[in-house]
């Protein structure tokens, strides 16, 4: 928030993913800057099938629309696609051609 960036809720997270039971199957880590430098307040979710990037999180709202997305994915005791709610502030971190 220093940097004029907005709030991140880390302790309303942390009780709703203890609230959620959502500690041994769905991690939870909150840091400082995990990159990329220029995106304000990403979130990095790793799964078997790969990692799934989020950025500039600016709202209570997003923060519980990927706290609900976790508990589904832990229900379904898979990685669900990523809610349409969500998919606006999903990352990609390499541009230019994959071929």
């Amino acid at each position: 928030m220093e940097k004029g960036h907005p709030e991140v809720p880390a302790e309303w997270l942390k009780r709703e993913w203890r609230a959620r039971r959502l500690l041994k199957n769905v991690h939870l880590f909150i840091s400082g800057c995990i990159g990329p430098c220029d995106v304000a307040n990403a979130a990095k979710i790793n799964s078997p099938s790969g990692e799934i990037w989020l950025g500039n999180l600016d709202g209570f709202e997003q923060y519980r629309d990927l706290v609900d997305w976790a508990s589904a994915c832990n229900q379904a005791a898979r990685v669900l696609p990523l809610p349409r709610c969500l998919m606006g502030q999903q990352l990609s971190l390499y541009r230019g051609d994959t071929a």
